[in-house]
């Protein structure tokens, strides 16, 4: 028993590494897709890429979380997340205006764009405008924005918003922290009865769910 113990372990191990699921897995058909510091988990109709116990990402670009954190690894336009490597700077996100008045800022990969606010989406990323993005309407430019940049004396970083988490607030990305509001009785199923929770503090981030109308 005593010498089998080693191989035991390095078993062990390895089927820890090849199992440990990143919750920022991607569906790819060829296994090809995946990084080589990612595993290619195959089924009858797609296969998961998941980035390797240790690292952080989607299964397609993976990131070594201790070799690059601080940020060493992303290129220019991206920052550092934690939980899901370098990722897109939202410069029409941040607390200042990154396009003057009367334009609008378009978000675009490690970049940003300033069009007129009747322009339509941008060639090159073939996407609509973003529902935060600042727009103009009646004439009034608008700035509201549903998240809180600062936590007590802290500014949360760009992407990051002010989030309560274990009974304190702290800088979290919100696309990893959010909450689901997929209560059956908020369905349009539900019946005739009419439920109301406006008197409630919402203050945080609310993903649409599938499948619930």
């Amino acid at each position: 028993m005593t010498i089998l113990l080693p191989f035991i372990l390095w078993f062990m191990l390895l089927w820890w590494g090849k199992n440990a699921i990143n919750h920022r897995d991607v569906l790819v058909t060829d296994c090809g897709a995946c990084d080589v510091d990612a595993t290619c988990d195959r089924s009858e109709n797609a296969s998961v890429c998941s980035c390797w116990a240790g690292f952080v990402g989607d299964g397609l670009h993976c990131y070594n979380r201790s070799a690059c954190e601080g940020g060493i690894c992303c290129g220019s336009g991206y920052r550092w997340s934690s939980e899901r490597g370098c990722v897109d700077i939202d410069e029409c996100f941040s607390p200042e205006e990154a396009c003057p008045s009367p334009l609008v800022c378009k978000n675009t990969l490690g970049s940003f764009h300033c069009q007129p606010v009747d322009e339509g989406p941008l060639p090159e990323s073939g996407l609509a405008p973003r529902s935060h993005q600042r727009l103009k309407r009646k004439g009034v430019m608008s700035t509201k924005r549903s998240v809180v940049f600062h936590c007590e004396n802290v500014t949360c970083p760009a992407g990051e918003d002010c989030l309560t988490q274990n009974n304190g607030s702290q800088c979290l990305d919100p696309c990893v922290h959010n909450s689901r509001l997929d209560d059956y009785w908020r369905s349009t199923r539900y019946g005739n009865i009419n439920s109301c929770d406006k008197d409630m503090n919402w203050h945080g981030w609310y993903p649409p769910v599938p499948g619930r109308v």
